[in-house]
This record gives structure tokens, sequence and C-alpha cells, in this order.
């Protein structure tokens, strides 16, 4: 018969499984689908590295909701609590074909919490680094819960960073593993192409990164330990030594339009007032590249 504390241990353990499981089905694609595209490392072309021009931590968290960090030295991730902004200039990348991407970043916290699983995603709207830390309100700056603290919402009033990242606002991201830290903390992250191709196109605004893993469990010698939400440092652009930055490699260009389309169909049939279903045939893009976009005028 299983006692009171190993009925505990066995329930929690397949809570924190079906949430494994759900995490990695999370996302457009898993890493699983990314290989059946065929993509293989290092990424054909060249590399180049890109530094973080603009970087902020965004807490959901209390007060913190309103708070800005775009002068502090680390910044954190926090599972759903706290996410953070960066950005770098995409000048030279236009027209260019992203073959991949790699975040650099130095990890503060490397041996108590080093980054795990981490999320990258496009960004919806424009966003304000700010200047203050300690999670003071800046006027004009970005928080949780807008985009430019008392100017602007992130999309829509009551709307928060949440819906304008990791598919709202149709938004684009994935997933991946960081490196091992090593000895002197630094770590690699992934970054979807497609991502960095958002960006170049105008079709983002930046970056947000999120801790896809949060909280983590252990059991040695029987004993089972929770460690809820641990603070994931890395240092920001403001430090001397250890500013993020992205390597991101490109080969040939795209400079050719896709066709034009040809026909739209649209219906409103049992739909709302105001809405509208819209039907069209996405041209083929002969450039080389990807279609990230459309611009369809009714």
């Amino acid at each position: 018969m299983f006692g009171l504390k190993q009925i505990l241990i066995l329930s929690l353990l397949l809570v924190f499984l079906m949430a494994s499981v759900a995490s990695i089905v999370h996302g457009s694609e898993s890493p699983v689908s990314l290989l059946s595209r065929k993509i293989f490392w290092p990424p054909e072309g060249k590399s180049k590295r890109y530094d973080v021009i603009k970087d902020t931590g965004i807490s959901s968290v209390g007060r913190e909701r309103n708070g800005n960090n775009g002068s502090t030295h680390k910044l954190k991730l926090k599972g759903q609590q706290e996410y953070i902004l960066l950005d770098i200039n995409t000048v030279s990348l236009k027209g260019k074909i992203v073959t991949g991407a790699v975040l650099h970043v130095n990890s503060s916290s490397s041996v108590d919490a080093p980054l795990m699983r981490i999320g990258v995603s496009s960004v919806a709207s424009p966003w304000k680094e700010g200047v203050l830390t300690w999670y003071l309100p800046q006027i004009g700056a970005s928080c949780f819960n807008q985009a430019f603290y008392k100017i602007k919402n992130w999309a829509y009033p009551g709307s928060t960073l949440v819906d304008v990242v990791f598919g709202k606002g149709n938004t684009i991201w994935k997933f991946a593993e960081s490196s091992k830290p090593e000895s002197d903390g630094w770590q690699k992250i992934a970054i979807d192409p497609d991502v960095v191709a958002a960006r170049a196109a105008l079709l983002s605004h930046g970056f947000c990164l999120s801790d896809e893993v949060g909280s983590e469990w252990s059991i040695k010698d029987g004993v089972f330990e929770y460690f809820l939400f641990p603070n994931r440092f890395l240092y920001s652009r403001e430090t001397s030594k250890n500013k993020p930055w992205i390597e991101i490699w490109t080969n040939g260009e795209d400079n050719i339009p896709p066709d034009p389309i040809k026909s739209v169909e649209y219906s409103a049939r049992g739909l709302s007032p105001g809405q509208v279903l819209i039907k069209w045939k996405t041209p083929v893009d002969r450039g080389g590249g990807e279609n990230p976009w459309i611009q369809c005028e009714i």
C-alpha cells in the first residue's frame, strides 16, 4: 500500500509530466517538425554579429506590472511572470535571406538557475526601453500593462504585453534548449530564422524572450524538492563586457516581389456585424525566400 506521502509525490510527478508534454507541443512547430524541414547546423551562408541596441525587463506581478527596467544591468526571466524585450538594428538585413540565428547571452545565475528552454517571439507593437530600474513606473516607457505607460496600449484597452507576442497579434515564435553555461557564464539560444526575417521585413518590433520551463523539481535519495519559478538572470546591454548579441546567418538575397494576388473571395455569412472572412491563394514567391506578409486591401 502506498502512503499519503508517496501518493502525493506520484500525483505531482504526473502533473509535471503532463505540463512538460504540453510545453513540447506548444507553439507553431516542435523541434521534431523543425527537423522535418531539414534545417541543418551550421546554417548556410555567412554569419554577422548584431549587438542588442535596447532591452528591458517586463513583469506581470502586482505593482511591477507598471514598472520599467530599461537601465538595469540584469534582466530576469521567470516562468509566466517575467519577460525580456530586446531589439537589434536590422537595416543591413533588408532583402537578405536569413538562414539561422543564435542569441548570445551571459547568465548571471548560471550556477543556481541557468537559462534552459527559452521561447523567442516576434513583437506586434512598438515599445520603448525606458531609463529606470527596480520596476519603477516611467511615463512613456514600456511595462506589462502598456506599450507606452499612460500614453499607448499594447493593442487595445485592457491589453497587455502577452497580447502582442507568442502567437497573439499575428506574431510567430519557437522555443529552443539553451546551451550549457560556459565557465564564464555565456549561453547560446537558437532563434527561428522566420522570427528574425519578420523583424528584418519590419513586420516585428523586436524580440520577446520567455522562460518555457518555469518551476523545476527533483527527486534525490527519495526526497522530492520543488523550485517555484527560479529567477533566471542575464546581463543586459548596460554591462560593459557581457552585453547580449545575436549572430545571424544569411545566404543570398531576395529582392523579387511575389506574384500579385489575382482573386480574392470574401463572405460575411454567419458572422457577427463588422466581421468578414477573406480567402485568397497565396502567390508563388520566385525570389528564393519566403512570403512573410501579404498586403490585401478590400
